[in-house]
């Protein structure tokens, strides 16, 4: 599209690219994606990575990435979005707590996220750790509707994920500010981001305002690294 498109305009026209998109090639570039991801030196260090459910037939399909990060051992925090329109990332244990536990979110249909609690087999309640507060991100796997090689991105217009970001990097400062000794707080980062899409999400020019984040890399069919293949 053109350089002066609109996010709104851009946000219209990818929509329409996604909705042409068949099942079978759906299918055949997530997985491809999923394995990319998979091999990335990002990955295979992390200890907790957040990453997200796709919405059935609209987005790139990380369920292969989901399972095989809980048969790594990894800890996955999943989104949840609020009534007051923030994001929070909740612990999530395996793809059994996501069939048996996680329910349809009240605004967005067709968005399933995790309860703030569960029963596990022997009925005891269990609370599930956020993200803000053990600050242990290390890798975060992000959405989008569009994506530049550079590492831009289109969102889906409500701001949930820039909104995350900087309550992350909000928390990381307040403890730098206190100047905490300890080796478990020195070591939090902030963690690295790469966006995810299929073919048809790559673009040329993504319109940008001052709370955007640049993510550090773009996977995609097209794209391996941010780099064309």
């Amino acid at each position: 599209m053109a350089l002066g498109t609109t996010k709104s305009e851009l946000r219209t026209y990818l929509r329409g690219l996604l909705r042409k998109i068949s099942p079978e090639q759906r299918k055949r570039e997530s997985f491809d994606v999923c394995s990319q991801l998979l091999q990335m030196k990002e990955y295979k260090s992390a200890k907790a990575v957040g990453a997200f459910l796709s919405i059935p037939g609209q987005e790139i399909d990380t369920e292969p990435f989901l399972i095989q990060c809980f048969k790594d051992q990894k800890k996955i925090y999943l989104p949840k979005c609020l009534a007051d329109g923030d994001m929070i990332f909740l612990e999530t244990y395996g793809m059994d707590d996501v069939n048996k536990n996680f329910q349809f979110n009240k605004q967005f249909k067709k968005l399933k996220e995790p309860p703030f609690d569960f029963e596990d087999v022997t009925r005891q309640k269990i609370k599930r750790k956020s993200a803000l507060d053990c600050l242990d991100l290390d890798l975060m796997v992000i959405p989008g509707l569009g994506f530049t090689t550079t590492g831009l991105r289109i969102g889906y217009g409500v701001g949930h994920y820039d909104r995350f970001f900087q309550k992350y990097k909000q928390k990381l400062t307040e403890i730098d500010e206190k100047e905490s000794p300890t080796r478990e707080t020195s070591k939090i980062t902030f963690p690295f981001l790469v966006g995810i899409g299929l073919s048809c999400q790559i673009v040329e020019h993504v319109p940008t305002e001052k709370h955007d984040h640049r993510l550090g890399c773009i996977i995609s069919p097209k794209l391996t690294n941010g780099e064309e293949k």
